[in-house]
């Protein structure tokens, strides 16, 4: 696929808690994943232009459990929803590349 290969990208909304943590959890995934943060301002635009949300309280962070699709234009396109079914995802991945 090359260029065009989907990416991953984990997007951590609780910097303070997760960073530390981020690499390793990411490794246990895939090497090839990628794992990004941001200051809370920063955090809350991207869940707006998402669809996605995200808050904390003394108990931690709860969030979206969705897959954003984002094309290569930076540009929201869709999300998985739970359950995450790989062989779906994967038609339409397909089909959208």
């Amino acid at each position: 696929m090359g260029d065009n290969a989907p990416r991953s990208v984990f997007v951590v909304v609780d910097p303070e808690r997760d960073r530390v943590l981020l690499k390793d959890y990411i490794q246990a995934f895939n090497p090839d994943f990628h794992g990004v943060t941001g200051g809370l301002l920063e955090l809350q635009n991207l869940a707006y232009q998402l669809q996605a949300v995200f808050a904390s309280d003394n108990d931690g962070v709860t969030h979206t459990s969705n897959i954003m699709l984002v094309n290569p234009d930076a540009e929201f396109v869709g999300y998985f929803s739970v359950p995450h079914r790989p062989e779906v995802m994967a038609q339409a991945l397909g089909e959208l590349m």
